[in-house]
């Protein structure tokens, strides 16, 4: 059997949200995405894993 890592220790620092949303707006969180140059995972967004060779998402276990 082969233990996944919990998922929240990926997760980001929340920002608040604005008044009346449920959280960050689509555009709040493609404008940061964009002014951020990590690599993100296409499926869920969070952060890759990169070594020198090969960058995957650690949760979706996706190469890129």
């Amino acid at each position: 059997m082969r233990l996944l890592p919990d998922p929240s220790i990926f997760d980001e620092p929340r920002e608040p949200a604005p008044e009346g949303a449920d959280g960050p707006t689509r555009i709040a969180l493609t404008a940061r995405r964009e002014a951020d140059d990590t690599p993100r995972c296409e499926w869920c967004g969070r952060m890759l894993a990169v070594t020198t060779r090969r960058a995957w998402c650690p949760v979706c276990e996706v190469q890129s």
